[in-house]
């Protein structure tokens, strides 16, 4: 059975869209006819509760589904598979106990290789993409994502410094050998040079990497993440317009045309 691709949404940096990209990546690729996993691994959950996870549920969640790994206790991952019924997109939540995470996983002989034993699950092998929303910061749990991954999408915000913000997920992508599918520009406002610059800057920087797509900076993904929708909810827009163009650069580069 052909196995799914799994994408790490990564930057240390907090801020940056990786939430919001997860989010309305997996809602678009679903409307492309992809069968699609999301699986947060943030202790904030932002993207679980955008997806209508409500605490608790008396299911288990991806803390319970790691925690019984590393112990060497069964699982039924299909208990922690929710569906967020208004865009058909699958998930596994994360919740505020995977702030302390890291520190059991450190006690697992293959301490980076947890998140890909539980993605190997055959349960997983119906899906095309396995999206992971990674948190801020470049710990155990994200050197777990990054092990995992087929591809790593670094989103960076069109401001000062962004250059610099991405060495460290570069350095830490080279430690686990993950391949670096792309970088994308976020929170890009073409009305401002500054902006224009930074997205020139990585693009010379890294022209292989940058994704042709920017995505601006819209009202659009805020007022529907209220709705707990993605922005395909909201009529015309151009948000909806540059989501569709980037989601196809992303299925080229990852080779599920």
């Amino acid at each position: 059975m052909k196995k799914p691709y799994v994408i790490a949404i990564c930057q240390q940096k907090g801020g940056v869209g990786k939430t919001t990209m997860t989010i309305n990546l997996a809602a678009t690729l679903v409307r492309k006819g992809y069968r699609i996993l999301a699986v947060d691994i943030d202790p904030q959950a932002n993207m679980s509760t955008s997806m209508g996870y409500l605490v608790p549920d008396k299911r288990p969640t991806l803390y319970n589904i790691i925690t019984n790994h590393i112990s060497g206790l069964s699982n039924n991952l299909m208990e922690a598979i929710r569906t967020w019924e208004a865009e058909q997109v699958d998930y596994i939540p994360s919740n505020i106990m995977m702030a302390g995470v890291s520190g059991s996983i450190s006690q697992y002989p293959n301490y980076t290789s947890v998140l890909r034993e539980i993605l190997s699950d055959p349960v997983c092998n119906r899906y095309d993409y396995i999206l992971i929303d990674c948190k801020p910061a470049l710990d155990l749990i994200v050197d777990n994502a990054l092990a995992a991954a087929d591809g790593v999408i670094i989103p960076a915000q069109t401001e000062e410094y962004a250059l610099d913000q991405l060495y460290p997920t570069f350095l830490q992508c080279q430690k686990h050998h993950a391949h670096i599918l792309g970088i994308v520009c976020t929170m890009y406002d073409p009305r401002y040079n500054a902006h224009k610059g930074v997205v020139e800057a990585i693009h010379t920087a890294y022209p292989e990497l940058a994704f042709q797509q920017t995505i601006s900076r819209y009202a659009d993904y805020a007022n529907s993440l209220n709705e707990k929708r993605s922005v395909h909810c909201v009529p015309g827009g151009e948000a909806k317009k540059q989501l569709l163009k980037l989601t196809d650069e992303i299925i080229t580069r990852s080779g599920k045309e």
